[in-house]
């Protein structure tokens, strides 16, 4: 019993993922993922968080058998649609756990119909067996630099 380990400060890439969107003010994470993901990846990535994430409001598809079965994107639109409703955020970001991505749902193709509807909102491949913590991170972090880049037009130097 010594090695036990009590309050891990790593989780899966799904928990890096929230951690640092949690930190992005006016950010909503999305997650599309079963019911126990939201509080597990939560657990482990201490408490830097948000209002939103800190009374647990934070939007999850909960995949349950249903949605592992006969595929989960319907139910993801709905739960985008309603967080989109009630949530008040500059950006979203939908991420993915384990179940959809072994299932092979389309969250990125959903999420390109908001996006083309001038949603602000991306999605990002956050599976647990991708990584850990710092996976998350860095599949957040790795957005940045392209939507900055999309923002700025250059322009040829004169000297």
């Amino acid at each position: 019993m010594a090695h036990i380990i009590q309050n891990p400060r790593s989780s899966c890439a799904l928990g890096g993922a929230v951690s640092t969107v949690s930190s992005i003010y006016r950010a909503v994470s999305i997650y599309h993922a079963g019911p126990g993901c939201v509080i597990q990846s939560n657990a482990g990535v201490g408490k830097t968080i948000n209002a939103n994430y800190l009374f647990g409001n934070i939007p999850n598809s909960n995949m349950y058998e249903r949605e592992i079965i006969f595929g989960g994107i319907d139910r993801l639109k709905e739960t985008i649609d309603g967080a989109l409703e009630v949530m008040d955020g500059d950006e979203y970001f939908v991420l993915t756990g384990c179940s959809p991505d072994i299932i092979g749902d389309d969250a990125a193709g959903l999420v390109e119909e908001y996006r083309s509807k001038g949603i602000p909102i991306v999605h990002i491949e956050t599976s647990g067996f991708k990584g850990d913590t710092m996976k998350g991170y860095e599949s957040v972090l790795n957005i940045f630099p392209d939507k900055l880049a999309g923002e700025r037009t250059r322009t040829k130097s004169t000297q």
